[in-house]
Order: C-alpha cells, then structure tokens, then sequence
C-alpha cells in the first residue's frame, strides 16, 4: 500500500471519530475507573430471580477473551436462571453457546447495559443454543441462561472484536508561541495486547477539519510524533488504523498556545490629560478593527503601583501573521506611571499578559 492511500485511508478514519467524545472519555488502561456492577440508568426489564447487581461477573473474559462456566438449575426447586455480567468495549462482540443436558427448554436472554433485553434464543438439550451480542457502550452488559425443566448446563463465551486502545501519556498544555510539543503514547487491546499496525497523526485548528501530520508503522512499545509549530490553539489526534482483529482507536489532545504580546510601547514623556499614542504588536494577527488587547494603567502611590484600569486597542494588520495593537490614551495626573498588556483568551490563544512593563513620566 503507498504512503498516500495509507495517509487517506488514516484521514478518513479520523474524520469519522468525534474529537469531542475523544477528549470528553479519556481513553484508559482496561480495568480502570470501570464501574460497580449494574445497569447503566434506570431499569426497563429485569430477570425475576436474581438482580443484574448480583449477577455473576465472567472475569476470565478480561484476561484471554475466553470463558466457559458450569452450573447447573432446577426450574422446580425455584432456581430457573443465572444471571451474568460481561463487560465489552463499544463496538466488541460476544459469542455465546449454551449446552445442556436433563430436561425441559433452555435458553439466553441478552440485555444491553440499560436491562433492555436485546435477543432472546431458546433450545432443548439435543443441540447448543447459540447468540451473539454487540455492544454500542462501553459498559456492563447481561446474560441470563434460562429454563423450565432442569440439570447441568455449559456456556461457553468468547469476544471475537477487540478494542485498540490509544493512550498518550504527555500531558497536554498551553505552549509558548512558535514551539514544537512532542506527544508520546502507546497502542493496546483490552487484555494487555499489543496490536500491530499503523498509526496516523493528524492536526487541526477547530477540531473538525484534520490534516495529516505524519504515519507511522506501530509494532509495540512508546510511540513518539512531534506536532506543529504552536502559533495558535491545537487539536491533534492519533489514529490506530485497525485491522481484521481489531478496531479503529483514537485519542485526542488540545495544546493552547500563549499569544506573542509585547510590552505597550508609549513616549518616556507625556502631559497630563494630554493624548498620545501607545502601541505593540501581538501574533498571531486577528481580525482588524477588533480590540484584542487592553492596555493596563498603574500609578506609583505612597511606594506602591496602583491600577488605573485598562483601555481597549485596536488592532491593525501587518501581515498574515502579525497584528500591531494601538490606542490613543491620557494619563490622569503627574507622577511615575507603568503600561502593560494583556490579552484576553480567546479562540486562537490562552491569555497571555506582556513579558514586562512600559515607563512613562506624566509632567
């Protein structure tokens, strides 16, 4: 396959996920934060005997996909049906086969993490009962071996779709304007596997239009992928293709970028009351005639600098990457004033003050 098909096979791949519901669900090791047993909301059908709380959880599942239990129910003496609990990963797929020996039907009811059952499969002793069941959460999910006569039965479970797991282990943060974060992570399955494949990096400056940033062939370990250069707010993404065996992951992050603001630039002299014009320049550009900047005000009191509130200024533009902020302004009363600037987050960067302050003398 060439580089490119892999490239638009990988963008397609990411343009189909929610950047929101990758960042809103941060992906986790398996086995993490799951919750207690039960169902997910309220109850809409329930087993008569034993209670989804109580239901026996099949753990084996966790560790190898693979699980088999025996047991046995005697439908006369009250005991008709066992309740289990599988956990499955959006998007995995169980597969159940029931066998029993003595007398009377059997059968398998599956509910869905709410207690809505979602198929019901019935059968005699003479041959397995069979059903599958795919899950659209990520949560517990039910299984109840019934019957109306009695004796030993074996279930057999095996989930045949597993989950890739994406996990960036470098903390997102707000970047100085005009560097490089690196993002690490690793790629695996739910039961400590580790998928082979290829990854896709991909970024994007509103979450909903990617761009392909680099691939990557993944057989195991940490991965490593350098972003671009933070001129502003970024998303980006890393995509686990998947294969035949497992699915499609991806995990997002978002690097704020701090504004590239000088200090206001004003007269080392100016009267009171007097106007004169203050300036500096800030990156990226924004929008002219928008007033992306104040220009803060303090007064040396009895020692002590003291604020005199904030002027908006305007800002003009310099080029496709710059933007010079300005504003005509007094200052009130003689003395020792100081300048500073700030500007405001907003959606191209976090708020970011000036490195430092202007000196200006007021006659």
């Amino acid at each position: 396959m060439s580089t490119n098909t892999r490239v638009r096979r990988g963008l397609a791949a990411a343009a189909a996920l929610s950047l929101l519901v990758a960042l809103a669900v941060p992906t986790t090791a398996f086995g993490t934060d799951r919750p207690a047993i039960g169902l997910k909301g309220n109850v809409l059908s329930a087993a008569t005997d034993d209670t989804f709380d109580d239901a026996t959880p099949m753990w084996d599942l966790d560790d190898n996909g693979l699980q088999t239990v025996n047991d046995t129910l005697d439908a006369g003496e009250g005991d008709s049906l066992d309740v289990y609990a599988i956990w499955l990963e959006a998007g995995e797929e169980v597969s159940l086969s029931l066998g029993a020996s003595g007398s009377g039907s059997w059968g398998l009811r599956l509910y869905d993490p709410y207690g809505q059952q979602v198929d019901l499969q019935q059968g005699d002793t003479r041959a397995p009962v069979t059903a599958t069941l795919k899950s659209k959460f990520s949560y517990w999910h039910f299984v109840s071996v019934e019957t109306n006569g009695a004796g030993p039965y074996t279930m057999s479970a095996s989930i045949t779709r597993k989950d890739s797991i994406i996990e960036l282990t470098s903390a997102a943060r707000t970047l100085k304007y005009d560097t490089y974060p690196t993002m690490t992570g690793y790629v695996m399955d739910r039961f400590g596997g580790t998928p082979s494949g290829d990854l896709y990096f991909f970024y994007s400056f509103d979450g909903l239009s990617w761009m392909p940033l680099e691939s990557q062939a993944y057989s195991g370990g940490e991965f490593s992928f350098d972003g671009w250069y933070q001129w502003r707010k970024t998303y980006y993404l890393a995509t686990f293709e998947g294969n035949d065996s497992y699915t499609t992951g991806s995990q997002g992050a978002v690097y704020g970028t701090y504004a590239k603001l000088t200090n206001p630039i004003a007269p080392t002299t100016m009267y009171k009351r007097k106007y004169k014009t203050v300036y500096g320049y800030i990156e990226p550009k924004h929008t002219a005639g928008s007033y992306p900047v104040r220009i803060y005000k303090y007064k040396k009191v009895s020692g002590k600098w003291k604020s005199y509130g904030y002027v908006s200024a305007k800002a003009y533009t310099i080029n496709d990457g710059k933007s010079k902020y300005a504003r005509s302004l007094y200052l009130p009363s003689t003395g020792s004033w100081r300048l500073r600037a700030y500007a405001p987050a907003d959606s191209q960067h976090a708020a970011t003050w000036s490195s430092g302050y202007d000196y200006v003398t007021v006659k």
